[in-house]
């Protein structure tokens, strides 16, 4: 499914871009920093397989007037189970148009088995959430190696739940930089569980294997 609606560059006052999404090796369009947020959130969910900006386009009649309505994302599951996202910022969930257009999407989700969901900034951006995120999808995997990789996740089927400066400690023989890689490409791959939401990712933060 292709998207249906281009997004127009940037103008004065507002927010448009790409962004590089890791679950279909391709770049995707948002149109705010929330979207933008939500696309990274989309990214680091396990469950989700791919993403796909403003796939579909629905008419919908307000006031006397058809209008077009074109939901922010398509989230595909790897158990193929389809979602389409639409994202608002808090003070616009209430308005009496955008809610006519989140009827108007559940209607038309319900007759393809799909599901509906309205997305704003507190589900989004969820206590360092976001800033975490950031930090830990910086590292290209090419700075990675599968021999760092083992020696931690082996160290840490030893000795389990730590903090990353402990474990940091315990590997002194990684140097710091390399370490640090391939710690944040560990967890942001879920090898690792771990509270990205409450506390900033920090030496003291507290990480466990996925058991």
């Amino acid at each position: 499914m292709k998207q249906i609606r281009k997004i127009k560059p940037s103008k004065k006052g507002s927010y448009r871009g790409f962004a590089n999404s890791r679950k279909c090796a391709e770049l995707v369009a948002w149109e705010s920093l929330l979207e933008r947020d939500f696309i990274k959130v989309l990214d680091f969910d396990p469950l989700i397989e791919k993403i796909q900006s403003q796939p579909v386009k629905i008419e919908y009649r307000y006031k006397g007037k058809l209008h077009n309505y074109y939901p922010d994302f398509l989230a595909v599951t790897k158990e193929k189970y389809k979602i389409l996202y639409e994202v608002k910022p808090d003070d616009k969930i209430d308005d009496e148009q955008n809610k006519v257009k989140f009827e108007v999407g559940k209607i038309y989700c319900a007759k393809k088995g799909w599901n509906f969901n309205v997305v704003s900034e507190e589900d989004i951006r969820k206590g360092y959430f976001i800033q975490n995120l950031d930090l830990i999808r910086k590292v290209d995997e090419r700075s990675t190696k599968a021999s760092i990789i083992i020696e931690i996740y082996n160290f840490m089927q030893e000795s389990g739940k730590c903090k990353i400066g402990d474990l940091r400690n315990n590997c002194s023989n990684i140097p710091s930089a390399e370490f640090e890689a391939n710690i944040y490409y560990m967890i942001y791959n879920h090898y690792f569980e771990i509270d990205l939401i409450n506390e900033l990712l920090s030496e003291k933060t507290l990480i466990d294997i996925v058991r």
